[in-house]
């Protein structure tokens, strides 16, 4: 559940997760999340967590639990991008 850029994902192939996260770093906000560096000295990031209320989360390992709660993550982003209150403002700005 994650979107990378084709030269990256395929230069990935069937490598191991451990060995994956570790590249995610250097990719796509989303695909950052997944490390927990990308807690450390992220303010904005941080911030983001804090007035969205999204429970982003590390995964070093990639289990079905793992799965499970980055679904759950997924599903929240979408509610708050697609929520009626977040599309009428939108139409109310044009």
């Amino acid at each position: 559940m994650l979107l990378l850029p084709k030269k990256v994902n395929a230069s990935l192939g069937d490598k191991d997760y451990g060995y994956k996260v570790e590249q995610y770093v250097k990719e796509n906000l989303l695909a950052k999340s997944l490390h927990p560096t990308c807690y450390q000295n992220n303010p904005g990031f941080k911030q983001m967590i804090q007035r969205t209320g999204v429970e982003f989360q590390s995964h070093l390992a990639f289990k079905k639990a793992d799965l499970e709660q980055r679904f759950g993550l997924y599903q929240s982003i979408a509610d708050q991008l697609w929520s009626i209150e977040r599309l009428q403002s939108v139409d109310s700005i044009t």
